[in-house]
C-alpha cells in the first residue's frame, strides 16, 4: 500500500480506485488469433506505446502470421515484441504524484487510457516537480526541451539543402538564437519590432526599396512608359519564423503576399500554440512546420479535437511513456512520441526528432 497524504481529498481518492479497477485487467489472458497484415498504419500506433489493450496486445504478439515485405518492418516488429513483453510482465508500475499539482489530473486521464496496472503514489513531499514551463525547460529523462528539439529540426533540415536563410523572431525567443551558429547557410537576423505586419514584410523583403527605384526612375524621366512589378529579394531562400503565436496569423499573409512562392517557409513549434482549432493548421499550408506523425494521425482520426494545451499534454505523454520503459527495464527502443520520435536507451538521456511536416488538407484529413 503506498503512502499518501492526509489532505488527499474525497476526489482523488475516488479517482485512484477507478485506477485500481481498471488497473486490475488481466493483461495475460489468451489472445486472441490474427490473420491479416499489419499496416504502416498499425505499426505507427503499437509504437506509441499508448494503448496496452487486448487488440493492441493480440496484433503485435501474433505477427509471425501476417505478411511482411519491409526489412525494416521486421526489425520494429522484434523491438516491439521484446518491449511490450517487457512491460505486460511488470506487476506493478507506481508514478508519484502531487495531490494538489496542476498536471496530476492530466496524466491520470493519460494512465486511465493505457490499460496497465499502474498505481499512484500521492505524495506532497514529492521533489520531482515538472518545470514551470513546458515548452523552454527540459522535463525529466529528456535531454533537452521540446523547443530546442523543434529549433534543431529545422536547422538539420535546412542543412541539407541550399540557400541563404532569412530568420524573423520576437524578444522572448531570442535566447534560442544561438542554436543557429551549427546552421551552414548564410543567415539574416531581423527582430519582429512592429505590428504593422504589411510594412515590416514588405521592408524586410525589399519590396519597399524595388518601389523607391521604380520612382527614381521616373523622377529621371516621367514620360517613360515602364511595366513594373516589385520584386522581393533574391539572396535569400529560406525563412524561419521564431516569434509569438499571437503573431503568426499575421506575419503568414503578410510574407507571403509579398514573397509569394519565392521562398521555403519554416513556421516555428510557437504557431502550434497560437491556434485553437487544428483545422487552422492550414493557415501554414504549405509552410513547415515541427509536428509528430502521432499528432497528424490523432487529428486526422478526430482524437484531437482542440489544440489548447496541446504541447503540455504531449510533453506529459512522453514523461509518461518513458517512465514505462524506465520502470520495465527496458535497454533500448524508439517510441513514436506525441510530441516527436524518441529514442530511449537505458542510463542516458532521451533524444528527441520532431518531423517537419509541409501542411497540406490531406495530412489533417481523411
Amino acid at each position: 500500500m503506498y503512502l499518501c497524504s492526509k489532505n488527499i481529498t474525497v476526489k482523488y481518492l475516488f479517482i485512484l480506485f477507478i485506477l485500481a479497477s481498471c488497473a486490475s485487467t488481466n493483461l495475460y489472458q489468451d489472445l486472441a488469433e490474427v490473420n491479416q497484415p499489419l499496416s504502416a498504419i498499425k505499426l505507427q500506433t503499437l509504437n506509441e506505446y499508448n494503448n496496452f489493450s487486448d487488440e493492441s496486445l493480440s496484433l503485435i504478439f501474433e505477427s509471425d502470421k501476417t505478411i511482411l515485405k519491409d526489412g525494416y518492418d521486421i526489425e520494429l516488429i522484434r523491438e516491439l515484441k521484446r518491449n511490450y513483453q517487457k512491460i505486460i510482465e511488470k506487476e506493478s508500475f507506481a508514478i508519484s504524484l502531487h495531490p494538489n499539482g496542476e498536471n496530476s489530473k492530466k496524466i491520470i486521464k493519460l494512465i486511465y487510457g493505457l490499460n496497465l496496472p499502474i498505481r499512484i503514489q500521492w505524495s506532497e513531499n514529492d521533489k520531482r516537480s515538472f518545470p514551470d514551463n513546458f515548452r523552454t525547460s527540459k522535463v525529466n529523462n529528456f535531454c533537452s526541451s521540446i523547443y530546442e528539439d523543434a529549433l534543431s529540426s529545422i536547422i538539420n533540415k535546412l542543412n541539407d539543402i541550399d540557400g541563404d536563410t532569412l530568420i524573423i523572431y520576437s524578444t522572448d525567443y531570442e535566447y534560442l538564437l544561438n542554436q543557429f551558429d551549427s546552421l551552414n547557410s548564410y543567415k539574416y537576423l531581423v527582430k519582429l519590432n512592429s505590428k504593422n505586419f504589411q510594412d515590416f514584410a514588405s521592408t524586410i523583403l525589399e519590396v519597399n526599396q524595388s518601389n523607391d527605384r521604380y520612382k527614381r526612375i521616373l523622377n529621371i524621366n516621367p514620360n517613360q512608359n515602364l511595366q513594373f512589378n516589385p520584386r522581393a529579394r533574391e539572396d535569400i531562400s529560406n525563412i524561419i519564423i521564431l516569434i509569438n503565436p499571437s503573431d503568426y496569423k499575421s506575419i503568414v499573409p503578410a510574407l507571403r503576399y509579398f514573397g509569394e512562392n519565392s521562398y521555403n517557409y519554416y513556421n516555428f513549434i510557437s504557431a502550434l500554440e497560437g491556434i485553437m482549432n487544428p483545422l487552422q493548421l492550414l493557415d501554414y499550408e504549405d509552410s513547415y512546420i515541427p509536428i509528430s506523425n502521432q499528432a497528424l494521425n490523432k487529428i486526422r482520426n478526430h482524437k484531437i479535437t482542440s489544440m489548447e494545451g496541446y504541447l503540455e499534454l504531449a510533453v506529459l505523454n512522453d514523461w509518461l511513456i518513458a517512465e514505462i520503459f524506465k520502470q520495465s527495464g527496458i535497454r533500448s527502443g524508439t517510441i513514436s512520441g506525441m510530441t516527436g520520435r524518441l529514442n530511449f536507451s537505458s542510463g542516458s538521456c532521451i533524444k528527441r526528432n520532431i518531423t517537419l511536416k509541409k501542411m497540406k488538407p490531406d495530412l489533417i484529413s481523411t
